[in-house]
């Protein structure tokens, strides 16, 4: 019953914690979303990933979440148009969610190595935007590698067109 559960919800990666030392979290990601993650990275290999702080309502608890970039369908540009028609500088999607209670550069890693499980999709990335996190980024450099461009986003004022970073960021 459980595994179907987790199949269910999208539970990818589920660590417990049953003794000091252990580190709790859980990784979700639907079917759905590691599609659209896919075929997102093939058009922008920007990531995106940002993670709570403080925001819930459980002590020493952290909500991590990874976007990627969706294209417009119309004009195959990165952005999207609203009802109106009007167009919009960028659609973010979320593709993954990790629930955590700590904020170290291993369970990032783990993360991303939930998400990223083959060399191909890992290699797609080249532009990762986070928030001002110092393990985030250890993690990111340590999973791709040299191959990507990692930038704080220190205001969610982010506009990507055309593949283009416009951003008040600061360069890592």
């Amino acid at each position: 019953m459980w595994l179907h559960q987790r199949e269910q919800y999208g539970i990818i990666t589920y660590v417990p914690k049953r003794r000091p030392g252990d580190t709790f979290h859980v990784v979700i990601q639907k079917d759905w979303q590691r599609q659209v993650m896919l075929e997102c990275i093939n058009e922008n290999q920007l990531i995106l990933m940002d993670t709570t702080h403080g925001t819930t309502t459980y002590r020493d608890m952290f909500l991590t979440t990874l976007m990627v970039i969706r294209p417009n369908e119309r004009t195959r540009s990165v952005g999207f148009s609203d009802l109106t028609g009007r167009q919009k500088p960028h659609s973010g999607i979320s593709v993954a969610w990790m629930l955590h209670e700590q904020q170290d550069a291993t369970i990032y890693w783990k993360f991303l190595d939930s998400i990223f499980t083959d060399e191909e999709t890992r290699q797609k990335v080249s532009h990762v935007m986070l928030d001002e996190d110092h393990a985030e980024s250890r993690a990111v450099m340590t999973f791709f590698g040299n191959q990507v461009r990692t930038y704080w986003c220190t205001l969610l004022l982010c506009k990507v067109t055309h593949g283009i970073i416009n951003v008040n960021v600061k360069k890592m």
